[in-house]
């Protein structure tokens, strides 16, 4: 069945979706993840405060991702101004206890959409931070939903006060090319 517009909760300026059968795609791509995140073809990048915030694993390890890719790039054509059809890129943040993900934007390129899905978010891990200064918000991060963002506002993650690991997977969208 096809998303609709209403099935979308509006958030500040992020719209959140929640996944029917959540548990049934995150849990996998978890345990799929772990397997691969220290194989020798595994990129990082952007190394801040002790740790890398984007790790770059091949859809290929990562059979669990393409449903969610598909569902979320649909998603993303709804909200995005851009004409579908539109490309994913997509990378994973591993948050330990005590790490955090600094304020950032992501746009680099052309993207025209931004978004987090949480695999695994334990309580007390790190609301999102969307904005800054008095218009900041702190949005609660729910295992297997969608939250979709413009790529030009500034966002990052509160420290992980949790005893256990975060992981989320971020994603961009933009027009795709010939």
């Amino acid at each position: 069945m096809p998303l609709q517009p209403e099935q979308f909760l509006p958030i500040a300026q992020a719209h959140r979706l929640m996944i029917p059968c959540a548990q049934a795609l995150a849990e996998p791509l978890y345990r799929e993840y772990l397997q691969a995140r220290d194989r020798p073809d595994t990129h990082r990048s952007h190394y801040f405060e002790g740790r890398f915030e984007n790790i770059y694993i091949d859809r290929q390890a990562l059979p669990a991702l393409s449903p969610l890719l598909a569902l979320a790039t649909e998603a993303a054509a709804l909200l995005c101004p851009a004409s579908p059809p539109l490309q994913v890129g997509y990378w994973f943040n591993e948050m330990a206890p005590g790490q955090r993900t600094l304020m950032h934007t992501h746009d680099e390129a052309e993207e025209c959409l931004s978004a987090v899905y949480y695999v695994r978010v334990p309580p007390e891990s790190g609301r999102f931070l969307l904005g800054s200064g008095r218009g900041q918000r702190k949005i609660e991060p729910m295992t297997g939903s969608l939250l979709f963002f413009p790529p030009t506002l500034l966002h990052g993650v509160e420290t992980n006060r949790s005893t256990q690991t975060r992981l989320s997977l971020a994603m961009n969208f933009g027009p795709r090319h010939a």
